[in-house]
């Protein structure tokens, strides 16, 4: 887990095309 969480930059990885995610919501996490 993150050390600190941005709501700012936190897109679920969806938006963007990357091989790994850079940001996490916490409401992501709840889902898992």
């Amino acid at each position: 887990m993150p050390s600190f969480v941005n709501p700012d930059k936190c897109d679920g990885c969806k938006a963007l095309e990357r091989t790994a995610c850079q940001y996490i919501c916490p409401n992501d996490l709840m889902v898992l």
